[in-house]
């Protein structure tokens, strides 16, 4: 074995390390998330069966008592729910891209979405998704209860009032 940085021998043949070539630069471009979520979609459905077994398990004596197990659910409910998220955001990048390439070739000048026009785009696909499941209604309910202030708060629910605010 020869030292690290040392120069090298003549006659000494140095060995290329074996690599995975999957994961080489020249066998593949940069990756595409539309690709691999169609290559592993399988895994989607694995990771809902485990969230499911992992709820009733949570249902449990002995579950309950699982701080490790209750952390473990939360954890792949939250990578669900941002993958979703993800999966919506590119989905709705992607439609904005192919509309302002469809009104680039008609002769419009070229428009870059900024982030906040992306996010208002995010949100008209978040409420045509409930309008359409119905859920709009609850959701806006919820939004305006979340929303009030704390005196509409403890008024409502018949609580104290908050430090600050006057007594009646």
């Amino acid at each position: 074995a020869r030292a690290p940085g040392a120069a090298p021998v003549a006659g000494l043949e140095t060995r290329e390390r074996s690599r995975d070539p999957r994961f080489g630069a020249l066998s593949t471009a940069a990756p595409d998330p539309t690709i691999a979520a169609r290559r592993y979609a399988f895994l989607d459905d694995r990771e809902a069966g485990e969230i499911a077994a992992r709820k009733k398990l949570l249902k449990t004596k002995r579950g309950r008592r699982d701080a490790s197990l209750r952390e473990a659910h939360e954890a792949a409910v939250r990578r669900r729910k941002q993958r979703k998220h993800d999966e919506r955001k590119r989905a709705v990048v992607s439609s904005l891209k192919k509309d302002e390439r469809r009104k680039v070739k008609d002769g419009k000048a070229p428009y870059f979405p900024k982030r906040a026009a992306v996010r208002e785009a995010l949100l008209d696909d978040r409420f045509a998704e409930l309008q359409k499941s119905g859920r709009l209604n609850a959701f806006l309910r919820k939004k305006a209860r979340k929303n009030a202030s704390p005196l509409e708060r403890g008024a409502r629910a018949g609580g104290r009032t908050p430090r600050g605010a006057a007594a009646s």
